[in-house]
């Protein structure tokens, strides 16, 4: 399909499991958009929730529903990235929010700012009920050397992508399971710059079962793959939030052992 047109097409993927409570709330986020182009792709790995159901009724709304066994959340995302048809694409977890007009203002910084790769917003941080907990606000621009150093940041509910760097760079890498974002975020800023889209367009959910509330260890093995990689300036916040993540790690050893 071509991808370029008047509207510019933008795909928006959803990876799935066992996320029934919430998932709902996601996919009418997203199908409630204002902008006429969107596609959206919905990947579930097997979910043994009610999402089965839920993804029945919304079957006729979404594009394209993918139902099957995979190797977790990086791999759903490459699987909805691999066919979606869209100039900009990004991904919305299965507990996280899309504000309204979200697609919207994504498209006309798009246009605005034609040699951006990466378009990105304000996020609204929810517990489990949805309340209000703070508001992330990233800069108005971001450059690679900012998101290496810890100057600037990007929150992945609120990001989108050009999908030809996105394919460019091959993708996220499958060996990534915390940080996967920041990685592709590192490769992707490679080709240019980041904007900031003017609004907050995303609610980022953080409840129990969230990969965020795991163990410490598995983030700090890919923290330390990433900045061999990615190198940090050595009195940078970046290198403060890692001696950060490896004195939690020492904390979480010292309590396993009591």
């Amino acid at each position: 399909m071509e991808r370029k047109s008047k509207l510019p097409r933008v795909s928006i993927i959803t990876p799935s499991y066992n996320q029934g409570q919430f998932i709902q709330e996601t996919i009418e986020s997203v199908l409630s958009q204002s902008y006429p182009n969107l596609e959206y792709i919905v990947v579930d790995g097997g979910s043994t929730d009610d999402t089965p159901n839920i993804l029945n009724e919304y079957k006729s709304s979404i594009d394209k529903i993918i139902i099957e066994r995979d190797n977790g959340q990086t791999d759903a995302i490459n699987k909805g990235f691999r066919i979606a048809t869209g100039e900009v694409v990004g991904w919305l977890n299965s507990d996280d929010i899309l504000l309204p007009n979200t697609i919207d203002l994504v498209v006309a910084c798009y246009k605005k700012y034609p040699d951006a790769v990466i378009f990105y917003g304000d996020v609204v941080v929810i517990n489990n009920e949805g309340r209000i907990v703070r508001t992330l606000q990233p800069s108005e621009h971001l450059t690679y050397k900012q998101l290496v150093n810890g100057s600037g940041m990007i929150v992945q509910p609120g990001s989108f992508y050009r999908w030809d760097i996105v394919n460019e760079v091959n993708m996220l890498r499958p060996e990534f399971y915390f940080m996967m974002d920041r990685d592709i975020w590192l490769r992707i800023l490679c080709y240019g710059n980041g904007v900031h889209i003017g609004n907050s367009v995303a609610k980022f959910r953080i409840h129990a079962s969230a990969k965020s509330s795991e163990p410490p260890f598995k983030y700090l093995e890919e923290f330390i793959k990433l900045e061999k990689e990615h190198p940090s300036s050595l009195f940078s916040r970046r290198k403060i939030q890692l001696f950060r993540a490896i004195f939690r790690c020492f904390i979480a050893k010292i309590k396993m052992k009591i």
